[in-house]
């Protein structure tokens, strides 16, 4: 059974959908543009946990929400939330993919650790390490080995 993401896009935007585009997807979920007339959203949809055991859906929930309480600017707001399908509808922010950074985009990611960072003390203790974490210099070399 396939999923009608307009129906979904539509009963979490409130409202109807004009498009909905297929934005470049990962290996763990599809991403649409969902636009309804002058506004655009972003509709996400996270792998079932038969196919990865690991609770995408919840930890990027929560990390959107840590995001918000922190008042980090460069993340997306959480609009709506469909838990039984592990779908999200979160703001739309436009931009590129970034091939080959400048001094502004290196800058912009410092920005965004140092957002990060700050806001641990502040609730950020509820995430536990990622999955594959770098604790120090030898674990960043050996992931970016592997890449």
């Amino acid at each position: 059974m396939e999923t009608d993401f307009y129906k979904i896009a539509e009963g979490l935007a409130g409202r109807p959908v004009d498009q909905l585009v297929p934005c470049r997807s990962g290996r763990n979920s599809q991403v649409y543009k969902v636009v309804c007339g002058n506004d655009a959203f972003t509709l996400k949809s996270y792998p079932s946990k038969a196919s990865d055991m690991r609770d995408r859906f919840g930890t990027e929930v929560k990390t959107l929400k840590f995001y918000e309480v922190n008042h980090n600017p460069h993340t997306p707001r959480l609009l709506a939330v469909d838990i039984p399908r592990g779908i999200v509808l979160m703001e739309w922010i436009e931009g590129c993919s970034v091939n080959t950074p400048a001094t502004e985009d290196i800058d912009q990611a410092i920005d965004f650790i140092a957002c990060t960072h700050a806001a641990e003390s502040e609730g950020g203790d509820i995430f536990g390490l990622a999955t594959e974490p770098c604790l120090c210099g030898a674990d960043l070399d050996r992931h970016l080995v592997l890449l």
